[in-house]
Parts: C-alpha cells; structure tokens; sequence
C-alpha cells in the first residue's frame, strides 16, 4: 500500500463503520466500530516526524 491510498482506505473505513448499522438486513440490531482512521493518523504522524539522533 502505498502512502496516497492512505487517505481513501480511512474514508472506506469511516463510511463502512457508518453504514452498517444501517444495513436492512440487521434490522437496526448491529454495531460498529473501527479504530483503523485513528491509527492510520498515527502511522501518517510518526512516518512524517524527523528521525531522532542517534
């Protein structure tokens, strides 16, 4: 995976959270969560920061 795809796999990721509680077949009855968005911020964040001296 590359690093311009990040933005499009944390948008799946929010909208497929989204819409399955919404789903006609669970009737209303499902739940979920991701915490993928949140991670991959994290990943954006350590990947950009400056290498610490060695």
């Amino acid at each position: 995976m590359t690093t311009d795809r990040v933005d499009a796999l944390r948008d799946a990721a929010r909208q497929g959270t989204a819409a399955l509680p919404k789903a006609e077949a669970l009737h209303g009855a499902a739940t979920a969560r991701s915490d993928l968005p949140a991670a991959l911020d994290r990943v954006e964040r350590s990947s950009s920061s400056p290498a610490p001296p060695s």
